[in-house]
């Protein structure tokens, strides 16, 4: 299943995309920075981000 998921490197955001990428699930992670593309990047494929910062 492929996910939108919104707050991906917070607390709870990223212990949902963890438990969805164990499970075997496509995420895209929105996030506010750059910084936090990399670190969700960084958990390898099927995961990818998108930046919403302005």
């Amino acid at each position: 299943m492929r996910v939108v998921a919104t707050g991906s490197t917070g607390w709870i955001g990223s212990a949902t995309v963890d438990e969805l990428l164990r499970n075997g699930h496509e995420v895209l992670g929105l996030v506010r920075s750059d910084a936090g593309a990399v670190k969700l990047k960084a958990q390898g494929p099927p995961c990818c981000a998108a930046t919403g910062a302005p």
